[in-house]
């Protein structure tokens, strides 16, 4: 056995503690570690020590977690401790505060003064707190002293050159495109490869992907030209000095064939054709390959396990035989090769050798890199005595939360910089029972190293469980002390566990008394269904048993005992149990949050906005169309898509999708959202947003929808494009997860009552008042056998092709031994009361190793003497249904029940009615004074705008306005319009110097200012047109004696911002005018000549030729689009601010307005077109 034996408790409240010193301290489930974090860094901030002499600042105190949800839960419990410190200490109440504080008060008012002046201190500079996630406490480090480090990119740099799943995946196919070479891998052995995913690829690349995002490498194996070398050298071998032929080998199989049994889907011709190689003097890649794809069949066939015991007496004598000793050669010499050949395990593994030596080529060529390469360049880091002393000097205390979760990467960067030689005093916070992130390679057995390095005066353990109400503490203790051995250590030693110390109860903590006559932990039993171990417990089970209790019991604890939703939690194996449970809570209208970290592409509402796109920028394709009217969005029915076929009916719907697309295009996708969001439907008097939340589950579905809606905001916004590219980006991130893209991570509304469906992983760290652990029934399915190897601080997977092999049965009990562990953490989530669900069947049953669940393993050690694991897994097969039962009745007192499921009717007890209390609308408040609004021309001429778009004929047709970006000629009549265009138009020039133009020989040489701009966007290939309208603009004479390159760069000002009281209201028809404030932006303003002049840019498409912008054509445009409003409003705030800086009159003064329609330049042409002055 191996534990810590006699660990001291750890009150950190109680003023003689001695803190100034390292501590491993063990913190089991529920005994207050963020508390003790939190006092530990209040008593470090304001109590001497000898040895410092003066406390430490708040920013020479470390603090390193492992999420950023658990680092910002640290930062916020932190300040609110030294708040309340503080608050205590500034009102010298005693009877309130903790023993050490009590402490500080008894030495008088000067020290009180000098605590309180050091928590003020901590608060005014809590910004500079360094509590940080251990990736982000190496970058932090490492770019802080970047000369001593030698690390080579900046935080942000880094941040940004983070290799994505994308990006890996584009990668892996790659990878299949250009490094498949014949002398790496065969055809047979791809075909391999391909049979065990169901011969689809893309499950092969998903499957790289899974270890290509692991930081761990994979061992080389053999590849396929050097396995035909040892095949050709044993062949040569056999032939030489065993002299075997063919005819003779022939001779005796014929003789022995019929004694054996035939093989399912197995034929003795692959015998034949075998024996036929040994007719050759050399052999090829393709002998081989023959091999690999039919198997040495004749070592299976003639195996003793494989002879009939009917005919066994007959079996010729080996005397008989020409050559006896040739199945047994072949066995020991060829076979081996051949099974190791043919392995998936092994071709999988030089896949992923591959693959990855691939990406690491990728990584180097691009500058990019992987999370870990982040530990790997501190570890490199601190050996530099430089680096690591500027590092040490920073900290007087590092306090490592979560610290079994470390790997011994992690740990040696802490070892060497706190431990090894520095003054710092380190505090290990942890426990070894809740380490259950091997996957990501946490190591309990660092956590034992740490700290029997430490030494046992270091030691010490929180023993008060503050979560969890007396009973339940109690119940847990008394099934815990029973299991000897249940947290096991294979690596360590034979037999070898961690002893379980038993955790007290807190007084403070009250009873929370049920009106049944359940214990605190009431085990539900079911009986076995199906016998399959492929999935257990079966869906039959969980669907007759299983899920109906959980939903009786949710109800009937909600409806008798008033317990709110929110207030269960299930825990779940993975997420298709969860999957599945979601859908039966569906069924019984009971609200639950799936609460794992669901990506929002993997919403219903990502296809379906898409669907709706496709529809409304593809109006002319009927099909397009109806997808998107009977998608969810809009969710027309059958009978309603039919109407279609009226003439008439159609056309109405087609002019809709065609102001839906105008409005996409012109005005872009938040506007576009928002009327389609309120668009009345034709069949009802309900707007899309009403008919969704009728819809059972469509207040879930419409808040996915529109956190997908705000994704594509965001993206328009940051990237100017065509509404095309919006369905281009759906595309894009569908293949991406949460951990790829944090904005694509699905946010749920915390105040939704619901229950919660995690799993264990997900629950740690969070309690509940009810806790179903559910997935502690589930059987683990067939292991891939490619087994984790421990090299120093590295990690390896090599593939095992045995599955009795001692390393994989070794690794097999590692990952049962973590079962436990994710156990306890099942169990010690709840506050009253704890569920647990039991699976036993009658009769023995065949478990694999490593296939058993944590409850097998739990019963099986329950009330027992420690074993071996292979007794472990006898107990398992052959089951006791009855040793729970007479374990609980041995322990009356221990609050445990059971109970022994049968089948029900698929029915749960309806929910009780909840007294609402009826919505009133609040009292009307008149708040006197007059409403004053501020607005600008765009927002005055929006209620215009919006009636014309409802008329199909007040604008151009949609098909007359170029949208095409591919369009094969280009110039300024066909750049495709809208507010994109605009906008990018409006930025090259306010960034331009005008003067340029005077530098330059022709409008391309301008790329060089406009390039940078629409790289990587669609206007890529429009380079050469945005250059030549730009030339133009600067080129053109906007007056007869005058262009822009003219003035002086100091005598304009460009986008000018300005805001002007209006109380005087605008006769200009069909504006929504309020008394209150204009504001805007005027594209440039300029002096020349005395004389003071706006100009205003405008990117409007007019026609397809330069005539459509003669004077009476920009005149109609000028009035269509109320820009002579426009123009009074920019002169009005010209006006004023002339006003003040230049005291002659303003028509003497006012140059005028030029309105410069960008499409219609051309100073070649000689005639007067795109210039407008008024």
């Amino acid at each position: 056995m191996f534990a810590f034996k006699s660990m001291k408790s750890f009150d950190v409240l109680h003023r003689s503690l001695n803190l100034r010193q390292h501590y491993l301290l063990e913190a089991s489930a529920g005994t207050g570690k963020t508390f003790s974090i939190e006092n530990i860094v209040i008593r470090l901030l304001i109590e001497e020590d000898a040895g410092v002499q003066e406390p430490s600042l708040l920013e020479q105190i470390l603090v390193v977690t492992f999420t950023r949800a658990a680092t910002r839960e640290l930062k916020t419990r932190i300040r609110n401790k030294i708040e309340d410190s503080l608050s205590l200490l500034q009102k010298s109440s005693k009877d309130e505060a903790c023993d050490y504080l009590q402490a500080i008060m008894e030495q008088g008012d000067a020290q009180v003064e000098k605590a309180k002046r050091r928590l003020e201190h901590a608060l005014a500079t809590f910004d500079q707190a360094q509590i940080y996630t251990i990736h982000g406490f190496c970058l932090r480090m490492l770019t802080n002293f970047l000369f001593e480090s030698d690390f080579s990119m900046h935080k942000g740099s880094f941040e940004q050159r983070s290799l994505t799943k994308q990006e890996l995946l584009q990668l892996i196919r790659d990878f299949f495109r250009t490094e498949i070479r014949p002398h790496i891998f065969s055809p047979v052995q791809l075909q391999i490869v391909l049979q065990a995913h169901g011969n689809r690829l893309e499950k092969v690349q998903e499957a790289l992907l899974k270890y290509l995002t692991k930081d761990c490498e994979v061992a080389a194996t053999p590849d396929f030209s050097s396995d035909v070398e040892k095949f050709c050298t044993i062949m040569r071998t056999l032939k030489k000095e065993r002299g075997w032929l063919p005819e003779k080998m022939q001779e005796d199989v014929e003789r022995q064939i019929s004694f054996y049994k035939s093989i399912r889907n197995k034929s003795t011709s692959s015998i034949h054709a075998f024996i036929e190689l040994f007719r050759k003097d050399s052999w090829n890649a393709d002998d081989f390959d023959l091999l690999l794809k039919e198997g040495l069949f004749i070592c299976e066939f003639f195996a003793p396990t494989n002879l009939n015991k009917k005919k066994s007496n007959n079996l010729p004598k080996n005397s008989s035989l020409n050559y006896p000793e040739l199945v047994p050669i072949l066995t020991q010499s060829l076979y081996p090769l051949i099974q190791q050949a043919k392995s998936y395990e092994f071709i999988f593994a030089r896949l992923v050798f591959y693959c990855r030596l691939l990406m690491h080529k990728y990584l180097s060529e691009e500058e990019k890199h992987q999370e870990n390469d982040l530990l790997k360049h501190m570890l490199k880091a601190i050996h530099s005595p430089s680096f690591a002393g500027k590092v040490r000097s920073l900290y007087q205390a590092a306090i490592i939360d979560e610290f079994q979760d470390t790997d011994p990467v992690q740990w040696q960067i802490f070892n060497t910089l706190f431990l090894e030689t520095s003054t710092c005093k380190i505090y290990l916070v942890g426990d070894p029972k809740q380490s259950i992130y091997a996957f990501r390679q946490a190591d309990i057995y660092t956590y034992l190293s740490a700290g029997k390095s430490l030494g046992l005066a270091n030691r010490a353990s929180l023993d008060t469980n503050y979560r969890s109400q007396p009973s339940l503490v109690q119940a847990l203790n008394t099934l815990f002390k029973a299991c000897p051995g249940l947290f096991s250590l294979p690596s360590l030693a034979e037999n070898a566990y961690l002893d379980y110390s038993e955790v007290k109860f807190s007084p403070h903590i009250k009873e929370r008394k049920f009106l049944d006559e359940q214990g605190s932990i009431h085990f539900f039993q079911a009986p076995v269904v199906s016998k399959s171990t492929q999935r257990f417990p079966s869906e039959e089970c969980e669907e007759k048993f299983f899920f109906p209790f959980i939903a009786q019991e949710i109800t009937r604890l909600h409806n008798s005992d008033g317990f709110k939703f929110n207030q269960f939690a299930i825990l779940i194996k993975d997420r298709f149990q969860g999957q599945r449970l979601a859908y039966y809570f569906d069924r019984h209208h009971i609200p639950y949050h799936l609460q794992k970290q669901t990506s929002l592409t993997e919403s219903i509402a990502w296809e379906s906005l898409r669907e709706l796109l496709v529809g409304i920028l593809n109006p002319r394709n009927e099909n397009c169309v109806k997808i998107a009217l009977g998608g969810p969005i809009l969710g027309w029915n059958y009978n309603e898509i039919k109407k279609l076929e009226d003439p008439i009916f159609l056309e109405r719907i087609l002019a809709e999708f065609y102001a839906f697309k105008r409005h996409l295009s012109q005005e872009g996708f938040p506007i576009f959202f928002q009327r389609i969001m309120q668009s009345i439907g034709p069949m009802d008097s309900l707007s899309v947003a009403e008919r969704l939340m009728k819809r059972e589950g469509g207040d879930i579905f419409y808040d996915e929808l529109t956190q997908i809606a705000y994704l594509l905001m965001e993206y328009q916004n940051e990237h100017p494009a065509s509404p095309e590219h919006l369905i281009a980006f759906l595309d894009e991130y569908k293949n991406m997860g949460v951990e790829d893209e944090e904005r694509l991570k699905k946010v749920t509304d915390p105040s939704r009552e619901a229950v919660s469906i995690l799993t264990t992983h997900s629950s740690k760290g969070l309690e509940y008042d009810i806790v179903f652990a559910y997935g502690l029934v589930g059987r683990t399915q067939a292991r891939g056998r490619l087994i984790p190897q421990k090299e120093g601080t590295s990690h390896y997977l090599v593939p095992c092709l045995e599955k009795h092999s001692a390393s994989y049965v070794k690794y097999c009990e590692e990952m049962d031994a973590e079962k436990m562990r994710q156990l306890y953490v099942a169990m010690t989530r709840a506050k009253y009361r704890l569920y647990i669900p039991v699976a036993v069947s009658d009769k023995p049953t065949e478990i694999e190793c490593g296939g058993a669940s944590p409850m097998d393993i739990f019963l099986a050690r329950l009330g027992q003497e420690n074993c071996s694991y292979q007794e472990l897994y006898s107990r398992i097969k052959e089951g006791d249904s009855y040793r729970l039962q007479n374990f609980i009745q041995a322990y009356p007192e221990a609050h445990i029940t059971y109970s022994l499921l049968k089948e029900t009717f698929d029915e749960v007890a309806p929910l009780k009615n909840q007294n609402i209390p009826p919505l009133v609308a609040p009292p009307s408040v008149e708040i006197p004074g007059e409403k004053n609004f501020i607005q600008s021309f765009t927002s005055l001429t929006r209620y215009k705008k919006a009636l014309a778009s409802r008329d199909p004929y007040s604008l151009e047709p949609a098909n007359a306005v170029p949208h095409n970006f591919q369009a094969p000629c280009k110039n300024a009549h066909t750049l495709p319009s809208g507010n994109i265009t605009g906008k990018l138009l409006h930025k090259i020039l306010e960034i331009i110097p005008f003067s340029v133009v005077n530098k330059i020989a022709s409008a391309n040489d301008l790329k060089s200012w406009i390039h940078p701009l629409i790289q990587e966007t669609e206007f890529h290939s429009w380079e050469k047109v945005l250059c030549e309208i730009t030339y133009e603009a600067l080129q053109i004479k906007i007056s007869e004696n005058f262009r822009l390159k003219d003035i002086h760069p100091s005598l304009l000002y460009r986008e000018t911002e300005f805001l002007y009281p209006s109380a005087k209201e605008m006769l200009v028809e069909e504006l929504q005018w309020h008394k209150g404030f204009f504001k805007g932006v005027i594209d440039l303003i300029f002096f020349h000549n005395h004389h003071y002049y706006i100009l205003d840019w405008k990117s409007n498409w007019l026609g397809p030729n330069i005539e459509a912008y003669d004077f009476e054509k920009m005149k109609a445009a000028m009035e269509q689009h109320d820009y002579y409003f426009q123009a009074h409003i920019y002169c009005e705030a010209a006006k004023r601010y002339l006003k003040l800086v230049d005291k002659r009159p303003f028509e003497e003064i006012f140059g005028g307005c030029f309105y410069i329609f960008l499409r219609g330049l051309n100073a070649s042409t000689g005639k007067p077109t795109g210039v407008l002055k008024i």
